[in-house]
């Protein structure tokens, strides 16, 4: 079934569907946040919450049919496709095996087929009528992730804890679960005081205050720079270094070498880099950059960095990383994606008249260095 068929997904929702990633997902959320408090200025907070719909069972296993199938038919999709979509979810059984032991087949009465490419598309329609109702707060969706976020001024009063009551509501009417345990709230204020913070619940179990979170492999902390995010890559990456010191013992050619690296070490440290790579300070890239120097040096080891990387066909990573921006950037261009509408408009819509540089986009007016760098206004 194609996927317009089923079911065409809000631009708060990214998952299963083309040109709905992860970087797309957090360029919006971190756009959203930085847009707000450059409107904003120095009198703007922002606060964010992190929900995980995981307890013990995942949330795609706790989908019930019956509230599925009546948010199919309230969204139009196609009578003749619901019966079909009824046997999709029916007659599911599963057993679970341990070394030559296997328990009795048991009968599933919920959630989808794990798998499959529709599963994902009914899960994102149990999910997409969950809205936040007050103009400061936004949301994001990514699978069973969301993420909740205010702006407001220094004067107004918060109404994230009547959006959590409103989305417990909403879970409970669904026949889902929210684990306050796993949830997590992040203040994002660049106020010189501030002292009107309110604990925010979630089942009368108080949400840890954090200083950074990770969403989706990317971590972010509340000044809304990446010297968290550039420590757990650098580590990581690191890490696996070993591998590489391992297998050239044992004889494999560098040309099989650089392939490994590149799979399992590169990818790490290039992890939805469109996102950060524009804020990233000189001493974080340098930082990054020292990563793939070791790693070469292991391959080559008696050659400076820049013959290696000439041996290697390898660039600098920084290098890469821009690259990579100006060809999100051109699929951002593209009228049908999903992230279109964050570009700003062309020199030609803004002066009104024919210019010899038409296309070209109109920077955006930009009175703080957060935002001047942030992706959008960079890149354009």
């Amino acid at each position: 079934i194609m996927l317009g068929v089923v079911y065409s997904p809000p631009d708060q929702i990214c998952s299963a569907f083309p040109d709905c990633g992860i970087s797309q997902s957090k360029t919006t959320l971190l756009r959203h946040r930085v847009r707000r408090l450059e409107d904003g200025a120095v009198t703007t907070g922002d606060r964010a919450v992190w929900l995980h719909h995981r307890d013990k069972i995942t949330a795609s296993d706790r989908i019930n049919h019956n509230i599925l199938i009546a948010k199919l038919i309230a969204l139009g999709v196609r009578r003749c496709l619901i019966p079909w979509i009824c046997d999709f979810l029916s007659n599911r059984r599963q057993a679970v095996k341990i070394n030559e032991s296997r328990s009795e087949w048991a009968y599933v009465n919920g959630g989808v087929p794990q798998g499959t490419k529709l599963g994902p598309i009914l899960f994102l329609v149990m999910i997409n009528d969950l809205k936040m109702k007050s103009l400061n707060s936004s949301h994001w969706k990514y699978v069973d992730d969301v993420t909740i976020s205010e702006v407001i001024k220094e004067t107004e009063e918060s109404r994230l804890q009547t959006e959590l009551n409103e989305l417990q509501q909403w879970a409970c009417e669904n026949d889902m679960k929210l684990n306050g345990l796993k949830c997590k709230e992040m203040v994002v204020s660049f106020l010189r005081q501030s002292d009107n913070y309110t604990p925010l619940h979630i089942n009368d179990q108080q949400l840890e205050l954090v200083t950074s979170f990770k969403i989706l492999g990317l971590t972010i902390n509340n000044h809304l720079k990446w010297n968290d995010n550039v420590a757990i890559i650098v580590k990581k990456a690191s890490k696996r270094l070993y591998i590489l010191r391992v297998l050239r013992r044992s004889g494999i050619p560098p040309a099989d070498l650089l392939s490994i690296y590149n799979a399992l070490i590169r990818s790490v440290l290039e992890y939805a880099c469109s996102v950060w790579h524009t804020n990233l300070p000189q001493y974080l890239s340098n930082k990054i950059e020292r990563v793939q120097k070791r790693a070469l040096r292991i391959l080559y080891p008696f050659t400076d960095y820049a013959e290696a990387l000439s041996i290697s066909r390898c660039s600098r990573l920084d290098d890469r990383r821009q690259s990579i921006c100006q060809n999100t950037l051109q699929k951002i261009a593209n009228p049908c994606s999903k992230l279109y509408h964050l570009l700003p408009s062309t020199r030609g819509n803004v002066h009104g008249r024919s210019l010899r540089n038409n296309n070209q986009l109109s920077l955006p007016k930009c009175r703080t260095e957060r935002f001047k760098n942030s992706f959008i206004p960079y890149i354009s």
